[in-house]
This record gives structure tokens, sequence and C-alpha cells, in this order.
């Protein structure tokens, strides 16, 4: 069994003091609410699972990471040999991928840019690598993607989950585990795709890197009210579709934290909730292509 690590408040950091985040003009009460209603969606588990494991991941720098956890309990567990497991952000890291396909599920990883160019299409028993990202709306389109870093742009699909479920004969399928780990634009997936359909509730498990980027350069004290209610409002619709807490992990890779009114919040985290309420049998939306172009579930087909 995997124990649940300290909360953020008592993790100690020894080389990462937090940044104070200023908080000047900021209502006290108002901030202070938010605040404690966002580390208790994030922190608190409302559900408890008995027998958690660590699926895949890296050390770096002796830190690990790349990691997700499976909850394996009876009422919530993956079925060896025939669950169904969706992992969006694969990066470089396929470790997780790999580890659930041994488990016996058939997993369908997406990532895409010029580094996954050579990936392979079946890199691992049971695991299919599509060169896809999740879109954060309701819309298939194509993204021109730049890379600072690179001095580098280029073209990606997007495609919503369920767009995605459809397109692979998935739409009345259970996803036994749903792994989003894509650097940022986890709430807009949630809220401007996912909540309008009826995907996650059709989730068994729920696993997420949430980043809370917007409270690191926010530009004023209304910018941090807004993500903060952002923050709490999304990961109440989570609550509110059946899902329960059953897990939090700070980033130890990137262990950046915020001090703001007395309180400690990890800007990175792993969270993987479980589904308590499973719906099966129905179509996860009334999604149908609307352009030929891309009924091809790649460009490259």
């Amino acid at each position: 069994m995997v124990m649940v690590p300290p909360l953020p408040e008592e993790v100690k950091f020894s080389s990462h003091a937090p940044v104070m985040l200023d908080t000047a003009g900021v209502p006290h009460h108002a901030l202070t609410t938010l605040l404690d209603r966002l580390l208790q969606l994030m922190t608190r588990p409302t559900f408890t699972c008995r027998k958690m494991i660590r699926q895949g991941g890296k050390f770096y720098q002796k830190m690990p990471d790349g990691h997700k956890y499976v909850c394996l309990d009876a009422a919530v567990a993956p079925t060896p040999d025939s669950c169904l497991v969706y992992s969006f952000g694969v990066g470089g890291d396929l470790t997780f991928d790999r580890a659930m396909g041994q488990f016996g599920c058939e997993v369908l990883a997406f990532d895409d840019d010029p580094e996954h160019d050579a990936m392979k299409r079946y890199p691992f028993r049971g695991v299919t690598f599509l060169h896809i990202l999740v879109s954060n709306n309701r819309d298939v389109r194509l993204v021109d993607w730049t890379e600072p870093s690179q001095n580098s742009s280029f073209i990606v699909l997007s495609r919503p989950v369920d767009n995605i479920m459809l397109l692979l004969h998935h739409q009345t399928a259970n996803i036994d585990l749903l792994k989003i780990d894509i650097d940022g634009p986890e709430f807009e997936v949630l809220e401007q795709s996912l909540f309008e359909t009826h995907v996650l509730e059709r989730t068994r498990q729920l696993s997420i890197e949430v980043h809370l980027s917007a409270l690191q350069t926010p530009v004023n004290s209304s910018t941090i009210l807004a993500s903060l209610t952002n923050y709490t409002r999304v990961l109440e619709g989570l609550e509110s579709r059946g899902l329960r807490l059953v897990y939090y992990e700070p980033n130890y890779l990137k262990p950046t934290v915020i001090s703001a009114a007395g309180r400690i919040i990890s800007v990175y985290a792993e969270l993987v909730w479980v589904n308590i309420h499973l719906q099966a049998g129905t179509n996860i939306s009334q999604w149908e292509p609307l352009d030929e172009d891309f009924d091809n579930l790649e460009m490259a087909e």
C-alpha cells in the first residue's frame, strides 16, 4: 500500500522557500475562503483507497517523476485483461503506459510535436500511440504550435476526448483510467470540454497533474481571486459528477510552492479521483463529425 504523503503545508522543501504571493489589495476574507477551499479540494481525500499502487515513472536528480497512482480496491479497480486506459500527454516517458499495458489494459497514449514523429505506433504490448493533442474546447482543429526554446513552429491536430472515443468505437465504453498530464491547460480541458459530455461520468479513475500556474504571475488582485475561483469551481465540478479525491502528492521534482495569507500551496501536484457513481451504457455525447477532412483519426493517415 502506498501511504498518502504529507499535505503541502506540512511539506518541508529544504532548498525551495515558498514564493510570497503579493496579495496587497485583495480582500482578506475572500482570499482566505478561496485558499482554504482550494486546499481542501486538492489535498483532503474524500474517499479511502486501501490498495494504491505506483505505476511507471523515473528518477531525475534523485527525485521521482512521471509515475501515476492507481487504486486497486475492488469497487473501482481496473479489471486486468479487459480494462481501457486513455493517457493524454506522454512527453518522453511511456513508463506509465507500458506498466498499464503489462497490467493487461488496452492503453491509448496521445501526444504530438516533432519529438514524437519517430514514436512507434505500438511501442509496447497493449499500448497504441496516436499523434493527437487533447482539445481544451469542443472543436476539432489544427493548432499552429510554437516552441520558443527551439525557435520553431509546427501544426498539430487537437480533438475533444469524446470525438476520439467515437472514432475509436469507444462511444459506449467505460474508461477505467483517464490520465491527463498536459502541462497547463487541464482545467480548460475539464471545464470547456469534458464537462460538456458524459465522459467523466463513465470514467472509473481520473489521474491529473494539476498546474496552478496562474498564481505564479498574477497581474493584480482581481486576477488572484479570479484564478482561485476558477480552480475551485472546476474541482467542485468533478465532485458534482461523482468523482472523489483519493490521492494527493506534490510534485517533488518541481517543488514550487506559494505562500499567501499564511497558507502554503503546491503549484504542481498529482491528484487521483475515483468515480463512486459510475454510469454505463449511454452515449458519451451527441458528437457527430462535421467535416469529412477530419474523419481520419490523425492527419498522417
